[in-house]
């Protein structure tokens, strides 16, 4: 798919259509445009485009705010004629979902009000403009999604097919890399998750989290063996479940630094029971007196270190 429309060929780029997305035959990810205010929604769905585009349509025209509030407030302003839905690529229903949140993420479509929230948080930063993305080699024009073909078909979310496949044990798993230079996906998150385990690639043995720019240029990968790596929050909450059944381990909780007995106690709060969690942040907080001289019940989440 090609066009002279220059301020959407960052978003064309990035489509791969077949014949019934083309016809919005089937669900997916799409654009809503128009070539006179310049504004831009990204969408997806489970069920055919066109059903989608009647219902943005409909919402439009009756004055409801619906799920796009900003999107048919321009439609009302320039006139629902004036724009048009371009379908942009159709995977599996959950690459689909994680594929929208990619393009919302990265090229900030303006009508979009997705994550948009006005309180931003204290430890958010405001989003560098085009200039210094571009400076830090973060040029989304012209570039392509990696994507890779699987004995199911084409994907696009690597997290996604992994956490389908990460309970077959010891089974040796093939796919193919299609070249790309941005992932669907959280690069950060993926090394957090599954960077340990081993992959091979160009005929070189690497953890996953080394083989990126490999990945990225393409090429037969074989996956050794799948394995998940546990999140610091579920290695706390494993540690607290010891603590319990185990009373003895709270001498070692002495060993700590501050700032793991406070995260710690922050993950005492996914327990559900309230007598577990008060016994929980009892002890850690006679800890956490002893080393600093401050209560973290008193203070509670204000703490910080």
């Amino acid at each position: 798919m090609t066009g002279e429309i220059r301020w959407l060929t960052k978003y064309l780029d990035k489509a791969e259509s077949t014949e019934n997305l083309l016809e919005l035959r089937s669900g997916g990810t799409y654009v809503i445009v128009s070539p006179w205010p310049k504004r831009m929604y990204v969408g997806c769905t489970t069920r055919p485009i066109i059903h989608r585009w009647r219902e943005h349509v409909a919402a439009a025209n009756s004055n409801s705010r619906g799920k796009a509030p900003q999107l048919y407030r321009w439609m009302r302003t320039f006139g629902v004629d004036r724009f048009v839905v371009v379908p942009i690529r159709h995977m599996t229903e959950q690459d689909d979902f994680v594929f929208e949140r990619y393009l919302i993420c990265d090229l900030c479509p303006s009508l979009n009000t997705l994550g948009t929230s006005r309180r931003r948080s204290m430890k958010t930063r405001k989003r560098s403009g085009r200039r210094e993305r571009n400076k830090r080699g973060h040029k989304t024009t012209g570039t392509s999604v990696v994507t890779f073909k699987t004995a199911g078909g084409v994907r696009t979310s690597i997290l996604n097919w992994l956490e389908e496949k990460k309970d077959t044990s010891g089974e040796r798993l093939e796919v193919e890399f299609l070249p790309g230079r941005h992932w669907a996906d959280d690069w950060k998150k993926l090394e957090a998750k599954y960077g340990a385990f081993e992959i091979l690639i160009g005929g070189r043995n690497m953890t996953f989290k080394k083989s990126k720019k490999m990945c990225q240029s393409g090429g037969i990968a074989i996956f050794l063996k799948i394995q998940r790596m546990n999140t610091t929050t579920e290695r706390n909450k494993v540690f607290l479940s010891k603590l319990l059944s185990q009373p003895g381990r709270v001498s070692s909780l002495k060993r700590f630094t501050t700032a793991k007995l406070v995260g710690l106690y922050r993950t005492v709060g996914l327990f559900g029971k309230k007598v577990t969690r008060n016994k929980l942040r009892i002890a850690l907080d006679k800890v956490i007196r002893q080393k600093t001289g401050v209560s973290v019940r008193r203070c509670d989440s204000k703490i910080s270190v």
